[in-house]
């Protein structure tokens, strides 16, 4: 039996072809965008922000999570899912206000820790954090 090359050529390049196709992951780019904002919380929202607990406020790309780590220290996050950055999928902040969560992928980022991710869902990296700057009258997030 004589074999074609050219069609033993074309098999083979179509089975390479199958092959890489279903080795392929499904991973999401990990590109947040990039906002320049300025946000300020007035002293009065600060004084009914209690210790480890948190408020919603516009900003950022998606809005933003202000979480009260202690008496002296503020973190903000952008409210953008970084699993699902360009679907504008937006986390919303949950009952226990310790947490957040994105309504599309299920993931949850613990907001004590940084906005790293939580156990749940698929996202791998945390929530954009953005500067806060105290001062006696206010609190001032930047990016």
């Amino acid at each position: 039996m004589k074999f074609n090359k050219s069609k033993v050529k074309k098999i083979f390049v179509f089975i390479l072809l199958i092959f890489s196709i279903s080795t392929c992951k499904n991973e999401v780019i990990d590109i947040m965008p990039n906002v320049h904002f300025t946000a300020y919380v007035s002293s009065g929202e600060l004084a009914n922000l209690g210790v480890t607990s948190a408020i919603l406020k516009d900003g950022g790309y998606g809005g933003l999570i202000i979480y009260r780590k202690n008496n002296e220290e503020y973190l903000a996050f952008e409210r953008l899912c970084t699993y699902y950055p360009n679907d504008t999928a937006i986390v919303v902040l949950d009952k226990d206000q310790q947490t957040a969560t994105c309504p599309k992928c299920k993931s949850t980022f613990l907001l004590s820790a940084d906005g790293y991710k939580n156990n749940n869902g698929p996202a791998k990296l945390p929530l954009k954090q953005y500067s806060c700057i105290p001062s006696p009258n206010r609190l001032t997030i930047v990016n």
